[in-house]
């Protein structure tokens, strides 16, 4: 089964290459994850990414799974194509790149990849050299910093003052009413 064909992207490839390789800032230096309000066990941050060409809406964005180190970074500018037109994935299931012209057993690519589009608008995944050593795609699977920074040079991408953004997850907070407090006065420690 052959993946679908994205359009916009095919009909305007020439404009996708200058969005993928002009460079890009992403406007903040540290991106908070928040909990993600449709997956609440996911977080989610972004920052708006300017970009010399006429793409207003270019949106650099992280989500990260809670409970493990599995992370998804992409870009994606809505005026341009509703997809994301280039992510990277640090787990889940491998992708098949469709193209009879390349063997079958070097089809399918596991993660973690990158994710962009051939010229016919067809979804591809690879891996750069970095990720092809399995010592080093470890460290980036591990530590989603990493994974921005990776992200970052292969993208022509940095932070305003920054070589990459720095992600933070925001840490749960407890609730509480500081008035209905427990008086120690009245505990007896003995």
């Amino acid at each position: 089964m052959a993946s679908k064909t994205i359009f916009e992207i095919k009909d305007n490839f020439i404009k996708f290459q200058e969005l993928f390789e002009k460079r890009k800032t992403i406007t903040k230096d540290q991106i908070i994850l928040v909990e993600k309000e449709t997956k609440k066990d996911w977080t989610i941050g972004n920052s708006d990414t300017e970009i010399e060409l006429e793409f207003d809406d270019l949106e650099f964005i992280v989500e990260k799974k809670k409970l493990n180190k599995k992370y998804g970074l992409k870009f994606r500018s809505q005026k341009f194509c509703k997809t994301p037109f280039f992510r990277f994935d640090s787990d889940g299931p491998a992708h098949r790149n469709y193209d009879e012209n390349i063997p079958l057993s070097e089809q399918i690519v596991t993660t973690p990849h990158f994710n962009t589009f051939n010229s016919d608008g067809i979804s591809i995944a690879y891996k750069n050299g970095i990720l092809k050593n399995e010592e080093t795609a470890k460290i980036i699977v591990d530590d989603i910093n990493f994974g921005v920074s990776l992200f970052c040079q292969e993208t022509n991408s940095k932070s305003r003052n920054k070589d990459c953004p720095e992600i933070v997850l925001k840490e749960a907070t407890l609730n509480y009413n500081y008035e209905e407090m427990v008086n120690f006065d009245d505990l007896n420690f003995e």
